[in-house]
């Protein structure tokens, strides 16, 4: 849209050049207008009169389009400008909605610069920032999901909130205001510690994605305690990988079409890897995924006890012992095969790699793991009904 000041440049372009424009007393008349065309004394700036007199020049009218009424009454060009600006860029007060109801309309009115910063606009909460959580915001932090000030962590200490709170975290010890200022909140205390935090946020939870990574709290369990069977809760499993985006994640909902799980997946999958698994599974994946992280690490130490007893120094057989477990694991997520597989092509007849594998399933290696497995898969199941 034209403003004031361009259509009266036009109409002053339009009159005969070699005519000086006589002052407003005077009328001048430009072909083929049928109406009087009124136009003040040239000066630095061109302005139009007040709506009253309005301009009739049918060339002009073809070219420009029909410059509303309103804009007509304004006598600084500038402040017309502005004015018009203002007016396109001014919207409805209604929520812009993508699929979780993220992004307000005063959001999407903000600065250019802003408006890119606050694009997706996810605000998180870390209940029980320990160490799972803190391995979470970590995780969401680097993969650039969200930038530290959007990640909001609470613990009771204060006192141990202060280092998040240099690094650009927001901290607080009063998880209801931290609920209050996001979107998605992940539960991460312990399982005795789980009640008491459902009865404080009970309030303030509608309309929130809630991420449990307790064990063994069921999703009607969860649901009940905050009073609503309709929220949006999902179960998740991740290990402390997820710091470096190297988890393994199992998730599970109420449905598979929640959006909460929808969206949970789209996160973990940027933290590492991603399973949506039945919501039965989420026990025996805290075994498999979460406390396995301790048990591969135990049989990199071991391997790094073994590694000095034949001559290398602690710092080098301890590298040595995870690269090889890095590569090991590298071969069977990119190949898809069968861990056997590979065991065969590094196996000869007569050689050092069967003698020392049939020496260590003599000793139980296999069956000592499945059963620590099997172990601490029971345990995650009766963790949180032990507190109830």
């Amino acid at each position: 849209m034209q403003n004031p000041t361009d259509t009266a440049s036009q109409v002053s372009n339009h009159l005969s050049p070699q005519k000086p424009v006589e002052p407003v007393q005077k009328e001048v008349h430009a072909e083929p207008a049928q109406k009087e065309v009124h136009v003040e004394p040239v000066q630095n700036d061109a302005h139009v009169e007040p709506a009253q007199k309005e301009v009739h020049v049918e060339s002009v009218q073809k070219a420009v389009p029909d410059v509303p009424k309103e804009q007509l009454q304004k006598n600084d060009p500038q402040q017309s400008s502005e004015s018009n600006k203002q007016k396109e860029d001014t919207s409805e007060k209604i929520i812009q909605k993508d699929q979780h109801n993220l992004v307000s309309s005063e959001t999407l009115n903000q600065p250019t610069t802003e408006k890119e910063e606050n694009k997706s606009a996810l605000k998180f909460s870390i209940l029980g920032c320990g160490n799972i959580g803190d391995a979470i915001a970590r995780g969401i932090d680097r993969s650039n999901i969200a930038p530290k000030k959007y990640i909001t962590v609470t613990r009771r200490d204060k006192n141990s909130l202060e280092s998040y709170r240099e690094e650009g975290f927001n901290v607080t010890t009063n998880n209801v205001e931290a609920v209050m200022k996001s979107k998605v909140v992940f539960v991460c205390v312990q399982p005795k510690q789980l009640n008491d935090l459902l009865a404080e946020i009970k309030e303030v939870s509608k309309d929130k994605i809630i991420i449990s990574v307790v064990s063994g709290a069921s999703i009607k369990e969860i649901q009940a305690a905050l009073g609503d069977f309709s929220l949006d809760v999902i179960r998740a499993m991740p290990n402390t990988a997820i710091a470096y985006r190297e988890s393994m994640t199992c998730i599970a909902g109420s449905t598979k079409s929640s959006p909460g799980l929808q969206l949970t997946e789209q996160i973990f999958q940027s933290l590492g890897s991603t399973l949506i698994v039945e919501e039965s599974q989420i026990v025996p994946a805290t075994a498999l995924c979460a406390c396995g992280i301790a048990f591969f690490a135990r049989a990199i130490r071991a391997a790094s006890q073994g590694g000095i007893e034949i001559g290398f120094h602690s710092e080098q057989a301890i590298k040595l012992a995870a690269q090889t477990a890095r590569g090991a694991a590298t071969l069977l997520l990119q190949t898809g095969n069968h861990p056997e597989r590979e065991v065969d092509k590094v196996t000869t007849p007569m050689g050092c790699t069967i003698a020392g594998l049939n020496q260590m399933e003599h000793n139980g290696f296999s069956s000592a793991f499945i059963k620590g497995i099997v172990t601490s898969a029971e345990k995650a199941a009766i963790l949180y009904k032990k507190n109830n």
